[in-house]
């Protein structure tokens, strides 16, 4: 079983927390969400948007791309055909 995935979302739930915590009960700041159909305020609307930032940056900057994703390929297909002459 890897761990990783379960450290990396345990860390984000840290973070999203105390920077709810921060910028709603110390700064006494307001916020409110709206999404297809659901609606959150508070600090909990505060804690899914930076949970969800973190996660967006997390796979855009530290997974790697996938395959599709390349911009070059190692693989015969990629080179020009030859002709033979008998």
């Amino acid at each position: 079983m890897n761990r990783k995935p379960l450290l990396t979302t345990l860390t984000f739930f840290v973070f999203a927390m105390g920077g709810a915590y921060l910028l709603f009960h110390v700064l006494d700041s307001s916020a409110e969400l709206t999404w297809r159909g659901y609606a959150l305020g508070g600090a909990l609307a505060g804690f899914v948007v930076q949970f969800l930032l973190m996660k967006w940056a997390y796979s855009r900057l530290c997974d790697p791309p996938s395959r599709s994703h390349r911009r070059w390929s190692s693989s015969s297909s990629s080179r020009k055909p030859t002709s033979l002459e008998s």
